[in-house]
């Protein structure tokens, strides 16, 4: 038995030992509303400022699913949209044009640098210029 079963067998246990006492049903229901809620206020939060907002509400909506129906429906299309995506990468039509595209978009990249350097050599100098520009339209 791998160590990710036992633990998920473990914790089972411990839900199904809490759902036996009323109050410690509530009790385990509230900690993970508080820490679920919590994360997800926190994912919202990061979507503002930086961090990894995403992921935190996706995590929080993962714990508030362990225990509510409502948390579970607003994972399914996340579900849907993560097992196209997993085809579209898998799929070797799309792969070949994506690594197309990364191909020109990194050629096009390069030589752009390689222009700037070849005109203006490791300066700031044109960025200076937009600030004048910009200075001089107020």
């Amino acid at each position: 038995m791998t160590r990710r079963s036992q633990l998920t067998e473990h914790y089972r246990r411990r839900r199904e030992d809490a759902r036996a006492t009323r109050s410690l049903d509530l009790a385990w229901r509230l900690v993970i509303f508080v820490v679920g809620g919590t994360l997800l206020g926190l994912g919202l939060f990061f979507l503002i400022f930086p961090g990894p907002g995403w992921a935190t509400i996706l995590l929080g909506l993962i714990i508030l699913g362990s225990e509510f129906q409502w948390a579970l429906r607003l994972l399914e299309p996340i579900q849907r949209t993560m097992k196209r995506a997993r085809a579209a990468a898998t799929n070797n039509n799309s792969r070949q044009k994506r690594m197309t595209v990364q191909l020109v978009t990194t050629v096009v990249i390069v030589c752009g640098i390689y222009a700037y350097l070849a005109k203006f050599g490791f300066s700031a100098e044109p960025f200076f210029n937009i600030r004048s520009w910009i200075q001089g339209l107020i």
